[in-house]
C-alpha cells in the first residue's frame, strides 16, 4: 500500500535508486580490477561473484527507496527471503564451488602448468574454472575435481619446491662387507646427473631383512615429477653397476627349507 507521498520523498527515493545504480557500477569495477589484479588471468568465477554482489546492492537500494515512498516492504522482504533461501539451498554445491574457485585463484596455492597432488590425484594443472579444477595426470587422464574438494584437501605443489628428497632401498647379502658396500653406494651416487651435491646424499644401513641387509639411500633432486623419475632411474642403474663391479651381491628373496630325514 502506498500512502500520500510528498515531492521531497519522491526525490529522496529517486536519489537512493540512482545512488544504488552508481554504487553497483563503481563497486563492480573496483572488485573486478582488484580481484583480477591478483590473478594470473581474468576469471569467470570472479565475474560471477562480482555480478552477485552488484545485484544484491542494487536490490537492497531499490527496496530502501520503495520504503521511503511508503511501500510496505515487509511482505516483499518475506517473499524475497523465502525465494532466496530456496534458491540458496538448491544452488548450495554450485555456490560452494564458485567461492572456493575464487579463493583458489586469489590465494594462488596453484597455477596453470604447475604439477600438484590433490585428492589422491597427481598431475599438471590445466585450468581452474568457476566449478572445478582440471588436472591432467601423468598417465594422460583428464580429471575434474570440484573446487570445494580441492580447497578442503591438502595441496602439494611440486613445481614450487626447488628440490625434494627421494629414497631408494638397496639390499646386500648378509656375507657382504657393509663398510665397503656403503662406500660403493656413496661413490655411485656422486656420479649420477641430477643428484644434488647439497644437501649431500646419505647412505645408511637400517634393517635386517629376510634375505638381505638393507641400506636406505636418500638423495635430493629437482622438484618436478619428471626429474624424480629420471633421477631415480639413473640412481638405480648406477648403484646396480657399482655393486656388481665391486663384487657385492644384491640377493633375490630366498628361503631355506629343511626336511626331516
Amino acid at each position: 500500500m502506498i500512502l500520500a507521498v510528498t515531492v521531497e520523498e519522491w526525490i529522496t527515493a529517486g536519489g537512493i535508486a540512482l545512488g544504488s545504480i552508481i554504487a553497483t557500477i563503481l563497486l563492480g569495477r573496483i572488485l573486478t580490477v582488484g580481484l583480477n589484479r591478483r590473478l594470473a588471468q581474468p576469471s569467470l568465477a570472479v565475474a560471477l561473484v562480482v555480478r552477485l554482489i552488484r545485484w544484491s546492492v542494487l536490490l537492497f537500494g531499490f527496496i530502501y527507496a520503495a520504503s521511503v515512498v511508503g511501500v510496505e516492504i515487509g511482505p516483499l522482504i518475506g517473499a524475497l527471503g523465502l525465494g532466496g533461501l530456496a534458491i540458496a539451498l538448491a544452488l548450495q554445491p554450485v555456490l560452494q564451488n564458485l567461492f572456493a574457485g575464487v579463493v583458489l585463484q586469489t590465494e594462488r596455492p596453484l597455477e596453470c602448468g604447475e604439477e600438484i597432488q590433490s585428492n589422491g590425484y597427481e598431475g599438471t594443472v590445466i585450468d581452474v574454472t568457476g566449478r572445478a579444477l582440471l588436472l591432467e595426470t601423468f598417465d594422460g587422464e583428464l580429471v575434474t575435481i570440484p573446487n570445494s574438494q580441492v580447497l578442503d584437501a591438502p595441496i602439494v605443489n611440486q613445481t614450487r619446491r626447488m628440490s625434494r628428497r627421494t629414497r631408494v632401498i638397496v639390499g646386500v647379502a648378509y656375507e657382504s662387507d657393509l663398510r665397503a658396500a656403503s662406500t660403493v653406494l656413496k661413490a655411485s651416487l656422486s656420479s649420477v646427473e641430477g643428484v644434488m651435491a647439497k644437501p649431500a646424499p646419505t647412505v645408511a644401513a637400517f634393517e635386517f631383512a629376510d634375505s638381505s641387509i638393507n641400506f636406505e639411500v636418500t638423495f635430493w633432486h629437482s622438484g618436478a615429477e619428471t626429474s624424480e623419475r629420471q633421477t631415480r632411474d639413473a640412481v638405480v642403474v648406477a648403484v646396480h653397476e657399482g655393486l656388481r663391479d665391486a663384487g657385492i651381491v644384491i640377493p633375490f628373496p630366498q628361503r631355506d627349507v629343511h626336511l626331516p630325514r
